[in-house]
């Protein structure tokens, strides 16, 4: 196998014929890095920049399989993991492939950045766990950990998994040892998520609960319907929805119920906050905007199907995919159309934005960039 040119260009191997070749790491902005699922700890999913309405295509991606639904995005770097097990690096700036990463194994892996370290998780196998240092392009550490699923989530120095059998532990960033764990009694319903100190984590088929870092259980709240998205935390405040159209706003201090709203349709994404906005797509083909304080319906935005993606919270809009092929891009303020484009497939998981560049996965197999002209 040719070695990689000192351009960047990389590959990974854990199989025999493969050699690992190192990742020159490279300065980047904080505040334009995609590093885990929902961008951030809280799984927030919202960012103070914003590109220049309308923008155009400026490349796609043909993988080999439907992606996975979290992007990751670091510098110039765009990092995609498929339902078929592979892996590969894009570059932002015009989607060409500077690495592909072998595994051997054809499970989808979820990804996660940690300074110079990528943290690859799968649902069930040997080594299910593992890290990579992408300077010398070797793995550090590789763990079995058991069946588990959702994302990981990163606070601090320590990895967070919700184990299929009904535990929550967290392992060292560094080695990968299990730090602590807690027994759910039920099944996990829902990715880990932090915020005010505490971690959170939904279980079958409605509770939510928040533990310490420790993995302390501090308190439990159960909603009405069933939870089959990722909590969201922002400042002092958590906020899900539930299958049976009820979105909450819970105080992380002591699970309170802050505000609720009932809507039409079933929820099944995560939502999107800033300071002051809240933002979830329905089953009733509609985008609901509410204000963080009161739950108040700030606007409400009719698509043509269900909405299939959670939302992006930029800086003067909402981008998010729906079930009709459409990725819509939706004003803040008065919740009309400002953008969209349509693909051949529907859109999946969750738009992010990386230097203003907006990136989806849509399900014929295909990574969109867009970007202004």
């Amino acid at each position: 196998m040719k070695r990689a040119l000192s351009t960047g260009w990389i590959a990974f191997g854990l199989l025999f014929s493969c050699r690992p070749l190192t990742v020159q790491q490279e300065a980047f902005d904080p505040s334009s890095a995609w590093l885990q699922h929902g961008g951030n700890p809280g799984r927030s999913a919202s960012i103070s920049s914003a590109p220049a309405w309308p923008l155009e295509l400026k490349w796609t991606y043909r993988t080999s399989a439907t992606a996975m639904p979290t992007l990751l995005a670091k510098g110039q770097r765009v990092y995609v993991s498929m339902m078929d097990g592979r892996q590969v690096v894009l570059r932002l700036q015009d989607g060409k492939k500077l690495a592909r990463i072998r595994l051997p194994a054809n499970t989808p892996y979820a990804l996660m950045l940690a300074g110079e370290k990528l943290v690859l998780l799968r649902g069930q196998g040997e080594n299910n766990l593992q890290s990579c240092h992408l300077p010398t392009g070797r793995f550090d550490w590789r763990r079995t950990i058991g069946p588990c699923q959702g994302e990981p989530l990163l606070v601090g120095s320590r990895i967070y998994v919700a184990r299929s059998a009904g535990t929550l532990s967290a392992y060292a960033l560094e080695d990968g040892r299990e730090l602590c764990s807690v027994a759910l009694h039920k099944p996990p319903a829902s990715t880990p998520s932090f915020g005010h100190g505490r971690i959170i984590l939904a279980v079958e088929p409605a509770e939510m609960r928040a533990f310490t870092l420790d993995l302390q259980p501090e308190w439990a709240f159960t909603a009405e319907g069933i939870i089959r998205s990722a909590p969201v935390c922002r400042d002092s405040v958590l906020y899900f929805g539930t299958t049976a159209g009820t979105f909450y706003a819970l105080q992380m201090r002591d699970g309170s119920v802050k505000w609720r709203q009932q809507v039409s349709g079933g929820l099944y994404q995560a939502a999107a906050v800033d300071d002051s906005l809240v933002v979830f797509g329905c089953t009733d083909h509609h985008v609901y905007a509410l204000t963080t304080a009161t739950g108040r319906l700030r606007w409400r935005f009719a698509t043509a199907a269900p909405i299939s993606t959670s939302p992006l919270l930029c800086a003067d809009a909402v981008v998010i995919g729906s079930m009709d092929k459409t990725l819509y891009a939706i004003s803040r303020q008065r919740g009309r159309q400002v953008w969209s484009f349509t693909a051949q497939g529907r859109w999946r998981g969750g738009p992010i934005l990386a230097q203003n560049h907006l990136l989806c996965a849509a399900e014929d197999d295909r990574i969109y960039c867009f970007a202004s002209p």
